[in-house]
């Protein structure tokens, strides 16, 4: 039904145009629109488009939501502060960050674009590059299903859409350079920070979780051990980070007890489920917490289900240092956007960084 009332559309747009030519400023849209309605009913006509766009925009808001909570949540993206506003839908969310950059972006554009027509140019640019990359991984898809029929309709709306593409190339310079830059900037930050992280990971010497267990169980016995329970953040057991490995053997920080202590988010709204693990040698557990997205975590609270009652929390700052430029970028990242205790609200009087110099 939609699909029909937009080809309509398009179709009434063109055949006014070519029965009245239009001046470069004239919007076919609005000139047909009162051609047909009249002056009787071009008033409602407005009120409804107004009212159309008002929806649009809310549409948008929403998809960038979607977008960015997506991205942290494959590890594309930095993270940001996200609010939760559904128990039944966990991608029903707000991000201030991206609100604020969205109404930012709005009043940007309102003042540099100054007329419909450059706005227009922008948006029709968008969408041409929007239905290439749709047609692109529906092709992907139903290519990998062997689907092979679909598979050749999808092509076949590339090529359409490509020819539609480079048609509209005339529109650069009339105000769709614009959208390549707005789209440079979240492009450049997923760049940036998916090959940061890479290289940092690549720079950073885990040590094997065998290799590892050998060593504490040695260093367990000869050291002193200072009386409580010290809690180290860990995402992956199987090798160990350098920060726990800094803290434990080079600065011989090691407490009576010792707990790894892994967070897994579930899909579920509410729900936390706290578990010991069998323990991985003398005075060293694994513990784990699973938590709903709408829960907000009382760190101490689940230890003490488990009956550990922690004195201090240990987890990882990287100190980026390097001579390029990229690199250096992706640093200030790390430290502009909250970090992983900040993200989880962890009891900020028992958090402790253990700060691990790396140069990229």
């Amino acid at each position: 039904m939609f699909f029909f009332a937009l080809v309509c559309n398009y179709l009434g747009q063109t055949s006014y145009v070519l029965s009245y030519p239009l001046s470069n400023h004239a919007s076919p849209f609005f000139l047909s629109a009162k051609e047909l309605l009249g002056n009787t009913l071009y008033i409602p006509f407005l009120i409804l488009v107004i009212s159309a766009g008002i929806i649009a925009s809310q549409a948008l808001i929403s998809g960038v939501f979607s977008i960015v909570f997506q991205a942290i949540n494959v590890r594309i993206f930095p993270m940001l502060y996200i609010k939760h506003t559904s128990t039944n839908i966990s991608t029903q969310i707000y991000i201030p960050s991206a609100n604020w950059g969205l109404m930012i972006g709005v009043i940007f554009m309102y003042l540099i674009f100054e007329k419909s027509g450059h706005m227009a140019a922008a948006y029709g640019f968008s969408v041409n590059i929007v239905m290439i990359i749709t047609a692109l991984f529906l092709a992907i898809i139903y290519f990998h299903k062997k689907q092979y029929f679909h598979t050749l309709i999808s092509i076949l709306l590339i090529f359409i859409d490509t020819i539609f593409w480079i048609s509209n190339f005339y529109k650069i310079p009339h105000g769709a350079y614009w959208s390549l830059i707005f789209a440079s900037i979240p492009l450049s930050t997923i760049l940036i920070y998916t090959s940061g992280q890479k290289q940092l990971y690549k720079t950073l010497k885990f040590m094997p979780f065998e290799v590892f267990i050998t060593k504490f169980c040695e260093i367990y016995k000869s050291y002193p051990k200072i009386k409580g329970t010290a809690i180290f953040l860990i995402r992956d057991i199987s090798k160990v980070t350098p920060y726990i490995v800094k803290t434990l053997f080079d600065h011989g920080i090691i407490y009576e007890t010792n707990v790894f202590l892994s967070l897994v988010q579930k899909e579920e709204p509410f729900g936390i489920e706290t578990s010991l693990k069998d323990d991985l040698c003398t005075g060293l557990k694994h513990a784990e917490i699973k938590y709903g997205y709408m829960e907000v975590l009382d760190i101490e609270k689940e230890l003490k289900r488990i009956n550990i009652e922690n004195r201090i929390i240990f987890y990882g700052v990287e100190s980026i240092k390097s001579k390029k430029t990229l690199w250096n970028i992706f640093a200030f990242m790390k430290k502009a956007f909250p970090s992983f205790v900040e993200f989880y609200n962890f009891p900020p009087e028992k958090i402790h960084g253990v700060i691990t110099r790396v140069e990229i």
